[in-house]
């Protein structure tokens, strides 16, 4: 998930697959049952007495057996910000729990590692129960779902949810280091390496009638009276105050920022922002370096991207807009780490601000190969993409030719006797030396660890000696 964090690409792709509604959850019910032998309640019986036996048990109101379980109440658990709940982060996680239509919600509870959580749940329209649970400890967590006794057995369902550091990581393997935070250049508070973690802030701007963004002229929340040239902006067919609520922290070490519009309320898992259309927009910038640092830029959330008249073409429609700054290909050229920070950060909103419809992605260049890379080997963190500046085949033109050539360079430097045109055949290229040019311009990059030495040299604290101080030795 969610988003603070340089991490290596060591472990490989994964595959994000499609999942069912209620995937990760194990439904299950405790009471006298039938063994899969012809025993019932201990007593040998015919086969044909244990089918009829199992058809009378089953006929009784409101159970089932999928998959060889009972299923009474029909429970199931699904996470809500992070549709693998192996991969949550944080240490919350928004989850929904649902019953069939018969079996009202109030007779459901519902615990965490066995302590009672079931009033951070609240119903919704369509009788699901939607809730913020906080308080995970990293590592294994098991919420469980259940249902008061009937005919003398209970029903249950189960998830286990896998909990992560904010800082990372989740998937992308052991972080990079040295790491050099600059948190500063977003105005937040300075940071100490290599976790970078600083408190996250909050603050207001609004579109004025000049048509460019200005910070709102008092402290806190914005409330009347307004800025008189305050514009405002039609949200699903409702006009709103172009009001902006622009928070900023640390996510996987890197720095994420969310951009919507503000209706007033503090933003809310349970109740929706009158101002937000319940979809969400993901930015991702281009270049592509080897990191080393937390960046100073992301994707971009204001005016991220100009409409027909100049407006900005996500917040004025009210769509919400998030990024990370290891969503920045020239920050971290890797694929898994700007997956992860994705994932993380689209995780920390969702919490924030409840389910959404979906997630675009939207950059170009470099922008454009995260994109197509996360949605290739990570479905489901993006739903749909807009790549521009694109590339006729950006991952396997691109990073995966220079991921090859490396492996190449590197095989027939340990095996004497190819002679070029083989070489050049076995590349796939028209001449070989495309393959050394991608090796050393790119391959580097890609792997984070990789690069000689940092692209610059952060400070170094002074070390005091029994002579005084003096500034430290640096290699490399």
């Amino acid at each position: 998930m969610d988003v603070p964090g340089t991490q290596l690409p060591c472990r490989g792709l994964y595959a994000l697959a499609a999942a069912p509604e209620g995937v990760g959850t194990r439904t299950e019910e405790r009471g006298p049952i039938m063994a899969r032998r012809r025993f019932a309640f201990g007593l040998r019986l015919p086969l044909g007495a244990v089918v009829l036996f199992a058809a009378l048990w089953l006929a009784a109101p409101g159970w089932s057996a999928p998959r060889n379980h009972f299923d009474p109440g029909g429970l199931s658990i699904v996470a809500v910000s992070n549709r693998h709940p192996d991969l949550v982060s944080g240490g919350e996680v928004l989850l929904r729990v649902s019953t069939r239509s018969a079996v009202p919600a109030r007779r459901v509870r519902i615990t965490l590692n066995g302590f009672d959580v079931t009033s951070e749940f609240t119903a919704r329209p369509d009788g699901t129960l939607l809730g913020l649970v906080s308080g995970l400890s990293d590592g294994r967590n098991v919420v469980r779902a259940e249902l008061g006794r009937r005919f003398g057995r209970r029903a249950g369902a189960e998830l286990v949810v896998v909990n992560h550091p904010i800082t990372g990581p989740v998937l992308s393997g052991p972080q990079q280091e040295p790491f050099y935070c600059q948190t500063t250049a977003f105005g937040l508070a300075p940071a100490t390496p290599p976790e970078c973690s600083a408190p996250t802030q909050v603050s207001y701007q609004y579109m004025s009638t000049s048509g460019a963004y200005k910070p709102w002229p008092s402290a806190g929340t914005p409330s009347p009276p307004y800025p008189s040239d305050l514009a405002s902006t039609t949200v699903n067919g409702r006009l709103v105050p172009y009001i902006v609520r622009l928070e900023q922290g640390t996510i996987d070490r890197g720095v994420y920022q969310i951009a919507a519009l503000y209706d007033g309320r503090t933003p809310s898992p349970y109740t929706s922002d009158g101002s937000w259309n319940e979809r969400l927009v993901y930015t991702f910038g281009g270049g592509c370096n080897s990191g080393y640092h937390q960046g100073t830029s992301t994707g971009g959330v204001l005016n991220a991207a100009p409409g027909p008249g100049g407006e900005d073409l996500f917040l004025s429609q009210g769509y919400a807009v998030a990024s990370n700054t290891l969503n920045v290909l020239d920050n971290n050229c890797s694929i898994p780490i700007s997956a992860e920070a994705a994932m993380m950060t689209k995780e920390h909103f969702i919490d924030e601000y409840g389910p959404v419809a979906h997630t675009i992605g939207w950059g170009g260049s470099g922008g454009a190969i995260q994109q197509y890379g996360i949605a290739d080997a990570y479905p489901g963190i993006l739903n749909g993409i807009i790549p521009s500046i694109s590339f006729p085949d950006p991952v396997g033109a691109t990073l995966n030719v220079v991921t090859d050539c490396r492996l190449l360079d590197n095989y027939f430097a340990g095996h004497a006797g190819y002679t070029l045109t083989q070489e050049t055949a076995i590349s796939g290229f028209g001449f070989y030396s495309t393959c050394p040019s991608w090796d050393s311009s790119f391959a580097n990059r890609i792997q984070a660890t990789a690069s000689a030495t940092p692209p610059f040299r952060p400070p170094f604290p002074a070390i005091r000696t029994r002579s005084g101080t003096r500034p430290p030795t640096r290699t490399g």
